[in-house]
């Protein structure tokens, strides 16, 4: 079972300088920015607001279904749940806890 640290340590040790405009990847996959892994129930999930997915405005707020995997590549940082592969952007910042509790209500 995968754990919320592993995955944010993870994103730290495999991104390199992805930078704040990053809107868009070369393959078109939808881009979580502002996120923060959770934990729901015994399966982590990631927060955040989704960037280029095909069927919901840039900016909305989201929460994933669980997280099976993550894997990295050319320093970007994937998440692939039962459905659905996405890349990572931004994390939130930890010093940010009044965006962090507006997306956890």
């Amino acid at each position: 079972m995968l754990q919320v640290t592993d995955i944010s340590v993870f994103f730290q040790k495999n991104t390199s300088n992805i930078p704040d405009d990053h809107f868009e990847t070369p393959k078109k996959i939808t881009v979580i920015e502002s996120w923060t892994a959770i934990r729901k129930g015994k399966s982590a999930v990631i927060k955040g607001r989704l960037l280029g997915h095909p069927d919901y405005p840039d900016g909305v707020k989201m929460m994933t279904s669980t997280v099976h995997r993550y894997l990295a590549g050319d320093g970007h940082v994937y998440i692939k749940t039962q459905n659905s592969l996405y890349e990572l952007g931004q994390p939130l910042k930890t010093t940010d806890f009044q965006k962090l509790e507006r997306m956890t209500q």
